[in-house]
């Protein structure tokens, strides 16, 4: 016959600050896993030694914090983040750097044409350009799917500098399974940035 039965060892738990700053008390009650306490645990105490810290990028805060300036890549997506509890901008002192937009000014019209399909966009680029009537014409950007919604508030930077600024916001997107979700998307992070209601409209053309 076999030993007695060796006790089950207790799963080992890294424990968490000592205590939270108040920014972060939410994380006292939460039943926060090794790898969740990875995260918050060095937010925690960058906010107690620096609470007024000047926000930077977030590659640049995710170095500071973790010495890998891709750990924070997909924080957005975290679910600290998506619930409300965690905030990348008070908490993390961050600023995102989302790629920009590209984006053409064919004209000084107040508007901006949004073309997620790369054949239309070229047509309608050649069709814009020799517009005759070139007070008719405003912007023309190429952009899809997450990129789009990530890079849609990098035009505001843009639009300001040139001081060309849009009254009407148009997406021209495919339509297929994921045109008409990409376009809620977009329509949601346009109303959060401060820019004009999306107007979008499908095009009955195969995703290129």
């Amino acid at each position: 016959m076999g030993g007695p039965a060796r006790p089950l060892r207790a799963r080992t738990r890294r424990p968490g600050p000592r205590a939270w700053v108040e920014p972060l008390a939410f994380a006292a009650h939460l039943p926060l896993s090794r790898a969740d306490l990875e995260l918050p645990s060095p937010i925690n105490e960058h906010l107690g030694d620096h609470p007024d810290a000047e926000p930077v990028l977030i590659p640049e805060r995710s170095y500071e914090l973790y010495g890998d300036e891709k750990r924070l890549a997909r924080i957005t997506t975290h679910r600290l983040v998506t619930a409300g509890l965690l905030s990348i901008t008070d908490h993390l002192r961050a600023l995102s750097s989302p790629a920009p937009l590209a984006m053409y000014e064919l004209g000084p019209a107040p508007w901006m044409l949004i073309v997620e399909n790369s054949a239309a966009f070229t047509s309608l680029r050649r069709i814009l350009k020799g517009w005759p009537r070139r007070h008719e014409v405003g912007w023309l950007a190429y952009g899809g799917g997450d990129h789009l919604v990530a890079s849609l508030t990098t035009c505001l930077e843009t639009f300001e500098e040139r001081d060309h600024y849009v009254e009407d916001l148009l997406l021209y997107t495919d339509l297929d399974l994921d045109g008409p979700e990409c376009a809620q998307q977009a329509a949601e992070r346009a109303r959060e940035a401060g820019l004009p209601p999306l107007f979008r409209r499908p095009a009955c053309t195969a995703r290129s």
